[in-house]
């Protein structure tokens, strides 16, 4: 069996930690929203964990046959462009 490049490895791991943060920032700001959850919040934050749900899953499949790999080629053109 081979082993996962360490390029891949770091990727995966930043996918992680962007995805979760990104599901933490999204629940914090819309726990801690003053004057009630506006229409306008709500939306923003679910496309945030969208995201980050996105990112996440990536991760976990990334190095993990085709769909992985265009799952990481996805958001790593997204973060460059």
């Amino acid at each position: 069996m081979k082993k996962r490049p360490i390029a891949v490895t770091i990727v995966s791991i930043l996918f992680v930690v962007v995805g979760l943060g990104g599901m933490i920032r999204g629940v914090w700001t819309l726990l801690a929203g003053r004057g009630g959850i506006t229409r306008h919040a709500l939306i923003d934050v679910s496309l945030v964990e969208i995201t980050s749900l996105a990112a996440l899953l990536s991760a976990c499949s990334c190095g993990e046959g085709p769909i992985g790999r265009v799952g990481c080629a996805w958001h790593g053109w997204h973060f460059t462009s």
